[in-house]
């Protein structure tokens, strides 16, 4: 109230074509206001009421808008760049032909990026498209993506959030920099999700480069291959199969929008993605295989016969992955070093360092054998092999 421009717009309701950058205007009732093309640059409008309110052509860039009531408001020609909203925004009927991202042109150009790009928005198709970025968690990958790392990383987050809707909306590539958007239920706790794909994504990376053999030059190629937009939206058809999601998903390259059918035909179910692009690592199953024997007997047998211990239950597994014939070489190679962390983690099962690394190493496990169809033979043991493995190692 101790600012004049505020108080006369509480007042009189007309703020058109002023300024109201920075300005407090948290919780004001501003139903019916006329603000056309005014400028509210980073101002706090929370819990602030805009019902009926003409906003057209108004500048709402950086504008804090959790909470705020925008029933009935005419927004066509708004700019919300980096506008803060969430679930508790109201957007019911916002009369809107199209919108701005850009507060300024990009450089010698006329681009501010529209939305829609071209057209006018249908009547409630402003609404959808907000709410929709709301229900989202946006991953950003600045050094391109290994998609390998990605797809476990990502059925491993499912796995352990099935009460939470995770699916892949969209991906977008931003000048090299990839950003997958992550569609989430509207109550989901987005900042766990965010920092738990984030988290295993790093950690399953690691997993599944440990063994490889690469030259810096081959690791410089393979950086590279994991920007190619092609094998991206081959693997999101991937992600998307395993969501259930039937839906279009549209992938953004530059200015350029792509649309790729999501439905579950023979087509997409005969993708086949190999590790980083057929990176020309060395992979030797004989030598893996080897030293994970040696590893697993360094571990002490059970001493009842009848009832295995970790030594004879890892011993189990690394047989049955072997036999597989459903795993490709590279996976067989990434379950093996699995199990070889399992084994280590068996000589010391109470230090920490050691239950975090079998956590995460029956996490990728279980990653690598989802892909696999549900009446295989190594799905079925290992439905029965990880959970008893879990319960040795003090695992919970």
């Amino acid at each position: 109230m101790s600012n004049p421009a505020v108080l006369n717009l509480l007042i009189t309701l007309n703020g058109r074509s002023k300024s109201y950058t920075g300005a407090n205007l948290r919780g004001a009732n501003l139903k019916d206001a006329d603000l056309k093309e005014a400028n509210l640059k980073d101002a706090d409008i929370i819990e602030a009421t805009f019902q009926g309110a003409n906003l057209e052509w108004a500048n709402l860039t950086l504008a804090q808008a959790v909470g705020t009531n925008f029933t009935n408001a005419k927004m066509t020609g708004a700019c919300v760049k980096a506008w803060n909203i969430e679930s508790t925004t109201i957007l019911d009927n916002v009369d809107c032909r199209f919108v701005y991202l850009l507060e300024d042109c990009k450089p010698v150009t006329d681009n501010r990026e529209r939305r829609p790009s071209s057209g006018e928005f249908q009547q409630g198709e402003f609404t959808k498209l907000f709410e929709e970025v709301l229900n989202t968690v946006d991953l950003i990958f600045r050094d391109g993506i290994d998609w390998k790392a990605f797809v476990k990383t990502f059925q491993i987050v499912q796995d352990e959030n099935k009460d939470t809707e995770l699916s892949i909306q969209s991906i977008e590539n931003k000048d090299g920099t990839f950003v997958v958007r992550v569609k989430v239920s509207l109550n989901a706790d987005k900042e766990r999700i965010h920092r738990e794909l984030m988290q295993e994504y790093q950690l399953t990376l690691q997993e599944v480069e440990r063994y490889r053999t690469l030259s810096d030059k081959q690791y410089e190629e393979i950086k590279e291959q994991r920007k190619n937009l092609t094998e991206m939206m081959n693997i999101s058809r991937i992600l998307a199969e395993k969501a259930g999601d039937t839906k279009t998903v549209i992938f953004q390259k530059q200015a350029t929008d792509v649309e790729i059918d999501m439905s579950n035909n023979d087509s997409s179910r005969n993708i086949n993605v190999g590790r980083d692009f057929n990176a020309k690592g060395t992979i030797n199953l004989g030598v893996i295989s080897g030293t994970v024997t040696n590893t697993i007997n360094e571990l002490p047998s059970s001493p009842e016969p009848e009832k295995p211990g970790i030594k004879e239950l890892l011993t189990q597994l690394q047989t049955a992955i072997e036999a597989d014939k459903n795993l490709s070489e590279e996976d067989k190679a990434e379950a093996l070093e699995q199990i070889k962390s399992l084994a280590e983690a068996g000589k010391n099962p109470q230090e920490s360092a050691m239950q975090k690394a079998a956590k995460t190493a029956i996490k990728i496990l279980k990653g690598t054998i989802s892909s696999l169809p549900s009446a295989a033979t190594l799905v079925e043991q290992c439905s029965k092999l990880l959970p008893l493995i879990s319960s040795v190692l003090g695992l919970g």
